[in-house]
């Protein structure tokens, strides 16, 4: 492990590669296929969204002109599909 602490793109292609044998071949596709995998990253960092909507309306929340629903419901990736489309960005 000492040698990917001072390598991160290395550090990378290994959790990737445990990732993609954890998700199979579906959750590759599904990951692969995800806006999160695809979604140029900006100077501030990448937007992550375990859920869509929300219930709590808050006053200054910019996401109900985007079109969001006042309800949430789970995203559509598991966690280690998620974190895999990240890894793919």
């Amino acid at each position: 492990m000492r040698k990917l602490e001072g390598n991160p793109l290395l550090l990378k292609e290994v959790v990737k590669s445990q990732l993609e044998g954890k998700v199979g071949h579906e959750g590759r596709m599904k990951a692969a296929s995800d806006w999160h995998a695809k979604r140029k990253p900006i100077g501030c960092g990448l937007t992550i969204h375990p859920g869509i909507g929300c219930p709590f309306q808050c006053t200054y929340c910019y996401i109900y002109d985007m079109g969001f629903e006042t309800y949430a419901t789970p995203y559509s990736l598991s966690g280690d599909q998620l974190t895999l489309a990240l890894l793919y960005n």
